[in-house]
């Protein structure tokens, strides 16, 4: 398909983040059941009416834009939530090393959707829209955010599995 325009593809950019915060969504719910982290568990549940709001967000900057959201798919997004699945199909991991499997693809997507709605905020930027930009850099914030907290989870995960062995 071809992009005549920038406020064109930055719809599409959109709809693939749109994908992309519904996948996430998938994994956070695998998450929360496969910690025993309280605060990381709260964080998550927090992280999901974030996740929500990105949807919304998506669907409320095309309409910024003067056009409905367009069908959307994020490849990456779709394969990151589908790791904890193909893991547990495969074989039998330690709760530990499951769980770090789990927050690196959490990671991973994460840092997928911040650096989608960092590009995008540039390119809302370019075409003048602020607002659209706004609630593209609020959307940007919360997945670094989440991100790192799940970082630090992993790490003291794996560390705490390196000790057990």
């Amino acid at each position: 398909m071809a992009f005549n325009t920038l406020p064109h593809l930055l719809r599409h950019g959109l709809a693939e983040c749109h994908d992309a915060a519904r996948q996430l969504l998938v994994l956070l719910d695998v998450i929360e059941t496969s910690t025993d982290d309280g605060p990381l568990r709260e964080r998550i549940r927090r992280h999901r009416d974030e996740a929500r709001r990105q949807i919304e967000n998506a669907e409320r900057c095309c309409e910024l834009l003067g056009s409905p959201l367009p069908a959307g798919h994020s490849g990456v997004a779709r394969e990151l939530a589908g790791v904890p699945r193909r893991f547990r199909d495969a074989e039998a991991l330690p709760p530990l090393i499951a769980e770090a499997v789990v927050l690196d693809a959490l990671i991973r997507l994460e840092r997928d959707l911040a650096v989608l709605y960092r590009g995008l905020g540039v390119q809302a930027r370019t075409i003048g829209n602020d607002d659209v930009n706004r609630l593209l850099e609020q959307c940007r914030a919360q997945c670094e955010d989440m991100a790192g907290m799940a970082e630090e989870r992993r790490d003291r995960v794996l560390a705490e599995a390196y000790a057990l062995r």
